[in-house]
């Protein structure tokens, strides 16, 4: 059988009610506080606690409402013919579940009567009606447990019970007797290490005792822990009761069924840790737990000893791990909190691919990504301030369930995020990052996760994934004006409503707009200060746009040698706009019939007057300087180097920033440069964190 759906409702640290659909596992995460902890708990109660133990651990603090019951409910399907059998008297078909009957197990809480209209008026599973607190089999231990809670010292009433469907609607038939609970299989790890000689608390000791009567698996870290008095002893007394204790290692050491057990660890755990594991490194040691007859391996403790050595932190790790391994061995259900704790990322990707591959299916909590992109995206759910969230089943094609397994190996920040901004590549992310350091809005702290998706058209499975049928967090996108046009026929909106849909675009790119927002000198002195980029590689810009000059000048050169005598300098452009000035005040200029018509030394005089008058007309005009410069690389190309370095213009210094070996480099050359007053006029990225962060700069 497999767990298919959990319902919870009412309960005091989830701040709506969650049904969540549960495929081949189930893994849990989100920020701190969030619930995960809350919905292992309630699984807990349910699956895994003693009846007497239900009214010590429930109180009327875990009700949100405290006029309203608090329920856990958990569906089951996929049932073996055996387990058909045995459960057969309260399974029922359910037209949304395609693995054959269905049955479902439900722990409701009532408040105290007289607050709530009665007890046992419970809701059944979601909204349905359920038409008692004991059902059709209720008894005392089970279906009619009341309990007190410490602040108020209101008794509550606790059934847990079956829940069915049938021609009469829905209703409980319990109690849930021993066997079919134990049938479920639910075991409960947590990766919490406690010493090793540590004795369990008198709370831990009453629920260990009614487990043990129940046959019930340990809670928690009483699962993968052993307790031992920690008297202090005689040295003639310690080696007295030693001896006693080496009859029973010897024991288990010499016991083959131990020995496969232990085989069979040492080669699942040789899988995740780098180092050679062998059977020797495995053994079960006698803990000094309470003696229980009818379960004598409760009062062993499973070892892995790294170098000979069981104190080594190393050691204990690779024991913890091992308790991972052995509980997973024979479970129906192992719920982990948090497995990721004391160990290295590669080891948390071996342990998380067994557990996935393992027969036990798996209910984790977790913060490490290495966790979760072990698991299919369809059994993450996220968990936002006590709300949960998961992807819609079949919402994600092949390609974008691996681009998500792929992103979520590397960061895990987007699925518990509040918004999302996509940006195309790190530059951008740089920036974005930089311009919202310097205008006070620090987005960890505003829960806006900042994800660089390596090009605009790796954006779109984030729609999928993050969108309405997905996670549900907004997305907002920085893109260039070149993807502009596509991202609005996409989105079915023109170009300039792409604001309307969180889409804002850089003109023409970041970089023309940073190197226009700080300026270019300053983003031209900065590179050079900066020490990121070669001077080398500046020079050979420089000459490159000289030699692009120099071009230019000979391409201007050939249209004038075409052109009517006394056009001067052959750019059309400057004959156009300034010539006409000239001959207005100076006939003479340009006049080929005035010219011929003096006499010859009056010509050469007149020759230098007209050079004079030009050069003294194009010294004042910027565009007549740069063809004079022109015209001067013609006549010598060694000429550049002595003339006056002038600063490159702004689409220079930004073409020399996109330059795709120039990007990352100029882009942290000029993060100290952005200031609160220069960062505003990036003006993409200005519009872009307003909208994603709330916050006006």
């Amino acid at each position: 059988m497999r767990l298919v759906r959990l319902r919870i409702h009412n309960h005091s640290r989830l701040v709506r009610d969650i049904d969540i659909e549960v495929r081949r596992h189930l893994v849990l995460v989100g920020p701190n506080d969030s619930g995960k902890s809350s919905i292992l708990r309630c699984l807990d109660l349910l699956l895994g606690a003693a009846p007497e133990e239900l009214p010590l651990r429930i109180s009327l603090d875990d009700l949100r409402d405290r006029n309203e019951e608090f329920r856990v409910t958990c569906e089951f399907a996929s049932l073996t013919s055996k387990e058909r059998r045995q459960f057969a008297d309260v399974t029922f078909k359910d037209a949304r579940c395609d693995d054959g009957p269905v049955f479902a197990l439900t722990l409701r809480v009532d408040p105290p009567q007289g607050a709530f209209g009665g007890m046992g008026s419970g809701a059944g599973i979601g909204t349905g009606a359920g038409s008692g607190a004991g059902g059709t089999g209720g008894s005392a231990a089970t279906a009619g447990m009341t309990g007190t809670a410490d602040s108020t010292d209101a008794a509550v009433h606790i059934t847990r019970s079956f829940m069915v469907r049938d021609i009469f609607g829905r209703h409980e038939v319990g109690p849930v007797d021993d066997a079919r609970l134990a049938a479920i299989g639910w075991r409960f790890a947590s990766s919490q290490r406690r010493h090793t000689l540590s004795q369990p608390t008198a709370d831990e000791e009453i629920i260990m005792r009614l487990r043990r009567l129940h046959r019930l698996g340990m809670p928690g870290d009483l699962y993968l822990n052993s307790a031992v008095s920690a008297i202090a002893l005689s040295c003639e007394e310690s080696e007295s009761i030693s001896q006693a204790y080496s009859g029973v290692d010897v024991r288990l050491e010499r016991s083959e069924e131990l020995g496969a057990v232990r085989a069979k660890l040492a080669e699942q755990l040789a899988q995740i840790f780098p180092q050679p594991v062998t059977e020797d490194d495995v053994e079960f040691v006698y803990a000094g737990l309470p003696r229980n007859p009818r379960n004598p391996m409760e009062g062993v403790m499973l070892r892995v000893n790294v170098g000979g050595d069981r104190r080594t932190e190393r050691s204990e790790v690779m024991g913890s791990i091992a308790q991972f391994v052995l509980a997973a061995q024979g479970a129906g259900i192992l719920a982990i909190d948090e497995p990721e704790l004391h160990l290295h990322p590669s080891s948390q990707r071996s342990l998380a691919r067994m557990l996935e591959r393992g027969g036990a299916q798996c209910v984790i909590s977790t913060h490490s990504a290495d966790i979760v992109s072990a698991f299919d995206p369809d059994c993450v759910v996220t968990m936002r301030a006590g709300v949960a969230k998961q992807l819609r089943r079949g919402s994600l094609d092949d390609d974008a369930r691996v681009r998500m397994r792929l992103w979520t190996h590397d960061r895990l920040e987007p699925l518990t995020a509040r918004r999302i901004i996509l940006v195309e590549g790190i530059t951008d992310r740089l920036i974005v990052e930089r311009v919202a350091q310097v205008t006070g809005r620090d987005l960890d702290r505003l829960g806006v996760s900042l994800v660089q998706t390596d090009g605009v058209g790796k954006m779109i499975p984030f729609d999928k994934v993050f969108g309405s049928e997905g996670f549900d967090v907004p997305i907002y996108r920085l893109i260039d004006s070149d993807a502009a046009q596509d991202a609005a026929e996409r989105m079915h909106v023109p170009v300039s409503k792409l604001e309307t849909r969180h889409v804002f675009v850089s003109q023409r790119d970041l970089e023309d707009e940073y190197v226009r927002g700080l300026g270019a000198d300053v983003v031209w002195g900065a590179l050079r200060e900066g020490g990121l980029v070669a001077l080398s590689v500046l020079k050979a810009w420089r000459a490159q746009w000289r030699a692009q000059a120099r071009e230019t000048a000979q391409h201007n050169a050939q249209q004038d040698a075409s052109l009517p005598q006394g056009a001067w300098l052959g750019d059309p452009r400057v004959q156009d706009s300034r010539a006409k000035d000239l001959r207005v005040r100076n006939p003479q200029v340009g006049d080929s019939r005035v010219h011929d018509s003096l006499p010859q030394d009056s010509q050469a005089r007149d020759s230098r007057v007209e050079n004079s008058l030009l050069q003294d007309s194009l010294s004042r005009d910027p565009l007549a300087r740069n063809l004079l410069a022109h015209d001067s690389l013609l006549r010598d190309p060694q000429a550049d180097d002595s003339l006056p370095q002038e600063p490159p213009t702004m689409e220079q210094v930004a073409e020399f920033c996109r330059s795709s070996n120039n990007k990352v480099p100029s882009a942290l050359s000029v993060l100290d440069c952005i200031t609160p007053q220069s960062a505003l006029r990036i003006n993409s990225i200005a519009r872009l964190l307003d909208a994603a962060t709330g916050q006006k700069a």
